[in-house]
Protein backbone atom coordinates (compact mmCIF):
# COMPACT_ATOMS: atom_id res chain seq x y z
CA UNK A 1 0.00 0.00 0.00
CA UNK A 2 1.38 3.32 -1.23
CA UNK A 3 -1.05 5.74 -0.47
CA UNK A 4 1.04 7.10 3.15
CA UNK A 5 -0.17 10.38 3.86
CA UNK A 6 -3.94 8.83 3.13
CA UNK A 7 -4.42 5.52 4.70
CA UNK A 8 -3.06 3.60 7.90
CA UNK A 9 -0.76 1.32 6.05
CA UNK A 10 0.99 3.33 3.48
CA UNK A 11 4.48 3.31 2.85
CA UNK A 12 6.81 5.44 0.77
CA UNK A 13 7.29 4.00 -2.10
CA UNK A 14 10.91 5.60 -3.20
CA UNK A 15 12.26 5.24 0.16
CA UNK A 16 11.70 1.68 0.87
CA UNK A 17 11.72 0.17 -2.76
CA UNK A 18 14.32 0.78 -4.56
CA UNK A 19 16.70 -0.09 -1.98
CA UNK A 20 15.34 -3.53 -1.65
CA UNK A 21 15.27 -4.26 -5.72
CA UNK A 22 12.11 -3.26 -6.69
CA UNK A 23 11.54 -0.33 -9.53
CA UNK A 24 7.92 -1.32 -10.34
CA UNK A 25 4.91 -1.83 -7.55
CA UNK A 26 1.38 -2.44 -7.82
CA UNK A 27 -0.72 -0.90 -5.30
CA UNK A 28 -3.33 -3.48 -3.38
CA UNK A 29 -6.25 -1.05 -3.83
CA UNK A 30 -4.79 1.71 -1.26
CA UNK A 31 -7.63 3.94 -2.97
CA UNK A 32 -11.49 3.95 -4.08
CA UNK A 33 -13.42 5.66 -5.86
CA UNK A 34 -13.41 8.79 -3.17
CA UNK A 35 -10.15 9.31 -3.33
CA UNK A 36 -8.08 7.60 -5.91
CA UNK A 37 -7.81 10.93 -7.86
CA UNK A 38 -5.85 12.28 -4.94
CA UNK A 39 -3.73 9.22 -4.97
CA UNK A 40 -2.54 9.34 -8.35
CA UNK A 41 -1.83 13.49 -8.52
CA UNK A 42 0.11 12.85 -4.98
CA UNK A 43 1.87 10.04 -4.84
CA UNK A 44 1.61 8.06 -8.37
CA UNK A 45 2.87 10.74 -10.29
CA UNK A 46 5.11 12.12 -7.82
CA UNK A 47 6.87 8.79 -7.54
CA UNK A 48 10.19 7.58 -8.86
CA UNK A 49 8.91 3.85 -8.65
CA UNK A 50 6.85 3.08 -11.33
CA UNK A 51 3.14 2.57 -10.07
CA UNK A 52 0.12 0.73 -11.04
CA UNK A 53 -2.69 0.14 -9.35
CA UNK A 54 -6.07 -1.40 -8.28
CA UNK A 55 -8.90 0.36 -7.07
CA UNK A 56 -11.19 -0.82 -4.26
CA UNK A 57 -14.76 -1.03 -4.49
CA UNK A 58 -15.43 0.39 -1.29
CA UNK A 59 -15.52 4.50 -2.08
CA UNK A 60 -12.78 5.68 0.90
CA UNK A 61 -10.62 2.58 0.22
CA UNK A 62 -8.57 1.19 2.37
CA UNK A 63 -8.09 3.59 4.69
CA UNK A 64 -8.10 1.86 7.90
CA UNK A 65 -7.93 -1.82 8.51
CA UNK A 66 -11.35 -2.46 7.76
CA UNK A 67 -13.54 -1.47 4.91
CA UNK A 68 -17.39 -0.99 4.54
CA UNK A 69 -18.71 -3.33 1.33
CA UNK A 70 -22.43 -2.21 1.45
CA UNK A 71 -22.70 -2.77 -2.20
CA UNK A 72 -25.67 0.16 -2.44
CA UNK A 73 -22.27 2.29 -1.56
CA UNK A 74 -20.67 0.89 -4.75
CA UNK A 75 -20.11 4.06 -7.51
CA UNK A 76 -20.59 2.01 -10.37
CA UNK A 77 -20.34 5.35 -12.39
CA UNK A 78 -17.15 6.36 -10.89
CA UNK A 79 -15.63 3.45 -11.20
CA UNK A 80 -16.02 3.03 -15.04
CA UNK A 81 -14.83 6.80 -15.21
CA UNK A 82 -12.14 6.73 -13.02
CA UNK A 83 -10.87 3.53 -15.51
CA UNK A 84 -11.63 5.93 -18.48
CA UNK A 85 -9.08 8.45 -17.00
CA UNK A 86 -6.47 5.87 -15.87
CA UNK A 87 -6.80 3.36 -18.38
CA UNK A 88 -2.71 3.07 -18.17
CA UNK A 89 -2.46 2.85 -14.66
CA UNK A 90 -5.46 0.97 -13.09
CA UNK A 91 -5.20 -3.00 -12.93
CA UNK A 92 -8.30 -4.07 -11.75
CA UNK A 93 -10.64 -3.99 -8.66
CA UNK A 94 -10.10 -5.54 -5.22
CA UNK A 95 -12.13 -6.02 -2.39
CA UNK A 96 -12.13 -7.98 0.63
CA UNK A 97 -14.09 -11.41 1.44
CA UNK A 98 -13.07 -11.67 4.83
CA UNK A 99 -15.91 -12.29 7.17
CA UNK A 100 -15.00 -9.39 8.99
CA UNK A 101 -15.86 -7.10 6.37
CA UNK A 102 -18.64 -8.44 4.46
CA UNK A 103 -20.40 -10.81 6.69
CA UNK A 104 -24.13 -9.38 6.71
CA UNK A 105 -23.17 -8.96 2.67
CA UNK A 106 -22.67 -12.22 1.88
CA UNK A 107 -21.08 -12.46 -1.59
CA UNK A 108 -23.08 -9.98 -3.13
CA UNK A 109 -19.73 -7.23 -2.94
CA UNK A 110 -17.75 -9.92 -5.07
CA UNK A 111 -20.78 -10.68 -7.10
CA UNK A 112 -21.33 -7.07 -8.13
CA UNK A 113 -17.98 -6.64 -8.28
CA UNK A 114 -17.70 -9.45 -11.20
CA UNK A 115 -20.24 -7.77 -13.09
CA UNK A 116 -18.48 -4.15 -13.02
CA UNK A 117 -15.07 -6.13 -14.22
CA UNK A 118 -16.99 -8.00 -16.91
CA UNK A 119 -18.06 -4.50 -18.38
CA UNK A 120 -14.31 -3.07 -17.58
CA UNK A 121 -12.93 -6.39 -19.11
CA UNK A 122 -10.28 -6.13 -15.82
CA UNK A 123 -9.44 -9.00 -13.32
CA UNK A 124 -11.04 -8.80 -9.58
CA UNK A 125 -8.17 -9.43 -6.73
CA UNK A 126 -9.11 -10.42 -3.53
CA UNK A 127 -8.12 -10.59 -0.01
CA UNK A 128 -9.09 -14.17 1.07
CA UNK A 129 -8.27 -14.61 4.75
CA UNK A 130 -11.01 -15.93 7.02
CA UNK A 131 -13.37 -15.55 3.78
CA UNK A 132 -17.15 -15.52 4.23
CA UNK A 133 -17.69 -19.10 2.32
CA UNK A 134 -15.65 -21.79 1.52
CA UNK A 135 -12.49 -21.37 -0.08
CA UNK A 136 -13.79 -23.87 -2.60
CA UNK A 137 -17.15 -21.75 -3.43
CA UNK A 138 -14.54 -18.46 -3.54
CA UNK A 139 -12.50 -19.79 -5.84
CA UNK A 140 -15.15 -21.22 -7.95
CA UNK A 141 -16.51 -17.50 -8.95
CA UNK A 142 -13.40 -16.18 -10.14
CA UNK A 143 -12.39 -16.21 -13.52
CA UNK A 144 -9.37 -16.14 -15.84
CA UNK A 145 -6.95 -13.25 -14.62
CA UNK A 146 -8.37 -13.24 -11.14
CA UNK A 147 -6.70 -12.83 -8.42
CA UNK A 148 -6.57 -14.41 -5.00
CA UNK A 149 -4.35 -12.87 -2.29
CA UNK A 150 -2.94 -13.92 0.62
CA UNK A 151 -2.87 -17.80 -0.72
CA UNK A 152 -1.02 -19.07 1.72
CA UNK A 153 -3.09 -17.82 4.61
CA UNK A 154 -4.46 -19.98 7.65
CA UNK A 155 -7.31 -18.07 8.38
CA UNK A 156 -10.67 -19.85 8.30
CA UNK A 157 -11.19 -21.97 5.09
CA UNK A 158 -7.65 -22.03 3.42
CA UNK A 159 -6.58 -23.90 0.35
CA UNK A 160 -5.90 -27.24 2.06
CA UNK A 161 -8.45 -30.19 2.41
CA UNK A 162 -8.19 -31.19 6.32
CA UNK A 163 -5.88 -33.39 5.28
CA UNK A 164 -3.50 -31.20 3.81
CA UNK A 165 -4.46 -31.61 0.44
CA UNK A 166 -4.97 -29.14 -2.34
CA UNK A 167 -8.45 -28.68 -2.58
CA UNK A 168 -9.60 -29.79 -6.02
CA UNK A 169 -11.36 -26.55 -6.83
CA UNK A 170 -8.01 -24.63 -6.14
CA UNK A 171 -5.91 -26.88 -8.88
CA UNK A 172 -9.03 -26.31 -11.24
CA UNK A 173 -9.14 -22.26 -10.78
CA UNK A 174 -5.53 -22.33 -11.71
CA UNK A 175 -5.92 -24.03 -14.64
CA UNK A 176 -8.87 -21.60 -15.73
CA UNK A 177 -6.18 -18.96 -15.07
CA UNK A 178 -6.47 -18.00 -11.52
CA UNK A 179 -3.94 -16.30 -10.14
CA UNK A 180 -2.57 -17.09 -6.75
CA UNK A 181 -0.37 -14.10 -4.84
CA UNK A 182 1.12 -14.97 -2.12
CA UNK A 183 1.32 -11.46 -0.49
CA UNK A 184 2.80 -12.33 2.45
CA UNK A 185 1.53 -8.89 4.68
CA UNK A 186 2.04 -9.24 8.39
CA UNK A 187 -0.41 -11.97 9.29
CA UNK A 188 -1.81 -13.23 5.94
CA UNK A 189 0.99 -15.64 6.03
CA UNK A 190 0.90 -19.80 7.39
CA UNK A 191 4.22 -21.45 7.21
CA UNK A 192 1.80 -24.44 7.31
CA UNK A 193 -0.32 -24.04 4.61
CA UNK A 194 2.70 -22.82 2.56
CA UNK A 195 4.99 -25.79 3.41
CA UNK A 196 1.76 -28.49 2.71
CA UNK A 197 0.56 -26.66 -0.73
CA UNK A 198 4.39 -26.40 -1.67
CA UNK A 199 4.88 -30.37 -1.35
CA UNK A 200 1.90 -31.02 -3.18
CA UNK A 201 3.49 -29.44 -5.93
CA UNK A 202 1.51 -25.61 -5.62
CA UNK A 203 3.42 -23.17 -6.21
CA UNK A 204 2.95 -19.27 -6.07
CA UNK A 205 1.89 -17.63 -9.18
CA UNK A 206 3.42 -14.19 -7.59
CA UNK A 207 5.39 -13.72 -4.43
CA UNK A 208 4.53 -10.51 -2.97
CA UNK A 209 5.55 -8.41 -0.16
CA UNK A 210 2.73 -6.70 0.58
CA UNK A 211 4.65 -4.10 2.49
CA UNK A 212 2.85 -1.93 4.92
CA UNK A 213 3.86 0.74 7.88
CA UNK A 214 4.11 -2.03 10.65
CA UNK A 215 6.18 -4.40 8.42
CA UNK A 216 8.21 -2.06 6.59
CA UNK A 217 12.00 -3.28 7.64
CA UNK A 218 10.29 -5.64 10.51
CA UNK A 219 9.19 -8.67 11.11
CA UNK A 220 7.59 -10.84 9.56
CA UNK A 221 7.81 -8.85 6.02
CA UNK A 222 10.99 -6.32 5.90
CA UNK A 223 11.59 -6.39 2.46
CA UNK A 224 10.81 -8.18 -0.38
CA UNK A 225 13.90 -10.34 -0.54
CA UNK A 226 13.17 -11.45 2.67
CA UNK A 227 10.07 -12.95 1.72
CA UNK A 228 11.58 -14.80 -1.40
CA UNK A 229 14.66 -16.37 0.75
CA UNK A 230 11.48 -17.50 2.65
CA UNK A 231 10.02 -19.76 -0.32
CA UNK A 232 13.97 -20.73 -1.08
CA UNK A 233 13.82 -22.13 2.42
CA UNK A 234 10.63 -24.12 1.43
CA UNK A 235 12.37 -25.80 -1.41
CA UNK A 236 11.23 -23.47 -4.01
CA UNK A 237 13.80 -23.58 -6.98
CA UNK A 238 15.58 -20.32 -7.55
CA UNK A 239 14.31 -19.69 -11.35
CA UNK A 240 10.87 -20.12 -9.75
CA UNK A 241 11.32 -17.98 -7.11
CA UNK A 242 12.91 -14.74 -9.31
CA UNK A 243 9.85 -15.66 -11.84
CA UNK A 244 7.41 -15.44 -9.53
CA UNK A 245 8.50 -11.95 -8.68
CA UNK A 246 9.84 -10.75 -12.15
CA UNK A 247 7.94 -12.32 -15.35
CA UNK A 248 4.98 -13.23 -14.08
CA UNK A 249 3.55 -9.79 -12.76
CA UNK A 250 5.31 -8.09 -15.13
CA UNK A 251 3.35 -10.31 -17.82
CA UNK A 252 0.12 -9.27 -15.80
CA UNK A 253 0.87 -5.56 -15.60
CA UNK A 254 1.36 -5.47 -19.56
CA UNK A 255 4.91 -5.49 -19.53
CA UNK A 256 5.55 -8.96 -20.78
CA UNK A 257 7.63 -8.53 -24.07
CA UNK A 258 10.32 -7.18 -21.80
CA UNK A 259 13.02 -9.58 -20.81
CA UNK A 260 12.05 -9.50 -17.43
CA UNK A 261 12.93 -13.49 -16.35
CA UNK A 262 16.30 -13.92 -15.35
CA UNK A 263 16.81 -17.28 -15.96
CA UNK A 264 19.85 -19.68 -15.01
CA UNK A 265 22.22 -17.36 -16.79
CA UNK A 266 21.46 -14.44 -15.74
CA UNK A 267 21.02 -15.65 -12.14
CA UNK A 268 24.48 -16.46 -12.42
CA UNK A 269 25.55 -13.31 -13.64
CA UNK A 270 23.85 -11.31 -10.80
CA UNK A 271 25.65 -13.62 -8.32
CA UNK A 272 28.86 -13.24 -9.89
CA UNK A 273 28.87 -9.50 -9.76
Amino acid sequence: MFFYDATEGGVRPDMYMPPNGVTTVVDAGSAGTANFDAFYRTVICASKVRIKAFLTVSPPGQTWSQENYDPDNIDENKIHALFRQYRNVLQGLKLKVQTEDIAEYGLKPLTESLRIANDLRCPVAIHSTHPVVPMKELVSLLRRGDIIAHAFHGKGSTILTDEGAVLAEVRQARERGVIFDAANGRSHFSMNTARRAIANGFLPDIISSDLSTITKLAWPVYALPWILSKYLALGVALTDVINACTHTPAVFIGHGSRNWYAGPWGICRYRHL
